[in-house]
């Protein structure tokens, strides 16, 4: 079913967006295999509708609590930069297959001394709104909140770390799920022989692909792609950690995502080692960290191996970062919610959303800063 016309699945191989002219064929198609299911969302269009449901405000400056277009983010990127000039700095890692620009943010204290590297990306699928808008709230909270009388633990991870933050990693397709097609979730690439358009980044990074959990035909969601690295979005981000790797320790690599409030590690790409080397660092960071996010508001995050919590993945994010490049700590994070709006989740829940996952962050940064030691080795 993962390839037919007329189904988009959302969580595969749980959560699927059936047409109204595919419903009885599908409804038909799970009796048929005894596959028990349930309507998650009647009517996805009631909350596609209901997603812009915060006021807009007057008072100048940045709306963190609303979603905002590409050009708005990439002005915002501007604006940190002239905001906090000693602090943070702004690059590009290249252009998008329709020609937009990969901008990202380095911000940290610079006094000259060695330091360690942070990675963290939103949306490099499209229809994720609230991925982006996590990271740009996260990335003005640490910048604003280093002084000693702010947030002193912010201030010693800003000099201790420099953070490298891409907050929209597929430009084309947020923008046509904000004109075209609001679930779009794709790049908008085309390659020759392709009967349709896109590829699904998370699927195209140059560590076990092609496997199981990616599709090899094109109009799947999960389309790996006629090669890996054949995104423009995915080689570029793959080109910089693979240059700054060489000169810099990464400790910690984050891919945002909705939905779920989930936290995946290595492996997604198989079962049969479900615990990498460095588990044991992983699972005592992980456990920090959701148990952080958990102090917020009390939703507590799902955390471990990928392919265990969720489903197999090949060619995705987190496997690249730790199998190829040696991030001891790479993960995927879904963010809210648990399927009750899905990617349609209302501009409301940005707030418990960002407060609750800087909390995460924080909180597993420090317990990283302080080296510690995996508890045991297990299979590569």
């Amino acid at each position: 079913m993962e390839n037919t016309l007329g189904l988009d699945f959302w969580d595969f191989p749980r959560d699927m967006m059936v047409s109204p002219e595919m419903m009885d064929q599908v409804v038909g198609q799970l009796e048929t295999s005894n596959i028990e299911y349930s309507v998650w969302i009647e009517n996805v269009q009631d909350k596609i509708d209901n997603v812009f449901d915060m006021p807009r405000s007057d008072v100048a400056g940045f709306d963190y609590y609303v979603y905002h277009t590409y050009e708005e983010i990439m002005v915002w990127i501007d604006d940190v930069v002239a905001t906090y000039p000693t602090l943070a700095s702004s690059f590009s890692l290249g252009k998008s297959y329709e020609g937009r620009d990969l901008k990202a943010l380095k911000i940290g204290y610079n006094d000259g001394k060695e330091k360690r590297a942070v990675w963290f990306n939103g949306c490099i699928h499209a229809r994720e709104w609230v991925s982006p808008a996590t990271v740009m709230w996260m990335t003005n909270a640490l910048l604003s909140n280093y002084t000693e009388e702010a947030d002193p633990k912010v201030t010693m991870l800003m000099q201790f770390y420099d953070f490298y933050i891409l907050p929209m990693m597929n430009p084309d397709g947020y923008v046509h799920s904000w004109t075209t097609d609001r679930l779009w979730r794709k790049t908008r690439s085309h390659h020759e022989g392709d009967s349709c358009i896109g590829t699904d980044g998370n699927r195209n990074f140059p560590y076990q692909w092609g496997g199981e959990g990616s599709s090899g035909v094109s109009c799947s969601s999960t389309y790996r792609g006629p090669s890996p690295l054949s995104e423009v979005e995915v080689s570029s981000v793959v080109e910089f950690i693979r240059a700054q790797s060489a000169v810099q320790q990464f400790d910690l690599y984050i891919d945002y995502h909705s939905y779920g409030q989930l936290m995946l590690s290595p492996w997604g790409y198989t079962t049969d080692c479900v615990e990498p080397g460095d588990y044991g660092l992983m699972d005592g960071h992980m456990k920090v960290h959701t148990d952080a996010i958990a102090s917020v508001y009390g939703l507590q995050y799902e955390y471990g191996p990928g392919s265990i919590v969720l489903y197999i993945v090949s060619g995705g994010s987190r496997d690249w970062a730790y199998g190829e490049q040696g991030i001891r700590n790479a993960y995927t994070i879904e963010l809210r919610d648990d399927g009750t709006y899905g990617f349609e989740l209302p501009e409301s829940e940005i707030y418990p959303t960002v407060t609750e996952n800087y909390e995460g962050l924080k909180a597993g940064l420090e317990y990283l800063s302080q080296d510690p030691t995996p508890a045991d080795t297990l299979c590569k």
